[in-house]
């Protein structure tokens, strides 16, 4: 069970003191002065509400429920959840994480993943496997997003973060592109690295954001050709649209 040091405070460091009384910090999701070094202001703190299990499709975590699309394919994925829905202060966050060189935000963020984790009643993991970015991006960000969140979970949870994934060179990103676009991409764009006993084990892929689900079903399937047990998949955030 996680340890009672990884519950959250909102007030993270982000420059030093002095420099602030020139450029006072600012809630990068509403533009309020703070007033002291923090990331979000109270207002929207209070706004971060997780998303209720209870509420979702205990299969793909859709807001329907039940949810038909299950029963309509095989997915490698034997479920999936997530902390927050991909809008308001929850997705300024992940932007900071991922694209403003934010690294610390890291054990805050994967303290709602565990948090949501101990709402799900899965069975414990026998390995934490992050979606890996590809090596351009991780070359340019200097980290992992999820590799980082994959090191605090498989702390708490006493389990091994195990790289078993990598991305094909070349893989472009996922971002700007059409549900269409998703879907042409090849499907194997993930390699299963050697080297990793994955048989019969359950395994917990952690990712930044679901959208379409269709890279964690791409990891899934490249994952079951080590015969793990079951794969549970747990995001920070996840897109409840019509994409």
């Amino acid at each position: 069970m996680p340890s009672q040091a990884l519950w959250i405070d909102h007030k993270l460091p982000m420059t030093p003191k002095l420099l602030h009384l020139f450029y006072p910090p600012l809630c990068r999701h509403c533009g309020e002065d703070l007033g002291e070094s923090s990331i979000l202001c109270k207002t929207c703190f209070s706004h971060l509400e997780m998303l209720d299990p209870a509420f979702h499709c205990p299969r793909c975590f859709s807001s329907r429920k039940p949810c038909k699309e299950c029963s309509k394919g095989y997915s490698p994925i034997t479920a999936e959840a997530a902390a927050f829905e991909f809008i308001g202060p929850a997705k300024t966050l992940v932007h900071e994480f991922k694209f403003h060189q934010a690294p610390y935000l890291a054990k805050s963020l994967a303290s709602f993943l565990l948090m949501q984790w101990c709402k799900l009643h899965w069975p414990m993991p026998d390995s934490v496997v992050p979606v890996p970015s590809s090596a351009h991006r991780t070359f340019f960000r200097g980290y992992s997003p999820a590799s980082l969140l994959g090191d605090v979970i498989s702390s708490e949870l006493h389990c091994p973060s195990l790289p078993i994934l990598k991305r094909r060179f070349g893989d472009p990103p996922q971002t700007k592109l059409s549900l269409q676009e998703r879907r042409a991409l090849d499907a194997d764009r993930f390699i299963l690295r050697s080297g990793f006993d994955v048989k019969d084990k359950i395994i917990l892929l952690i990712d930044d954001v679901t959208t379409t689900g269709l890279t964690a079903k791409q990891c899934g399937f490249t994952l079951l050709a080590g015969y793990p047990k079951a794969i549970y998949l747990l995001t920070i955030c996840k897109t409840f649209t019509n994409y």
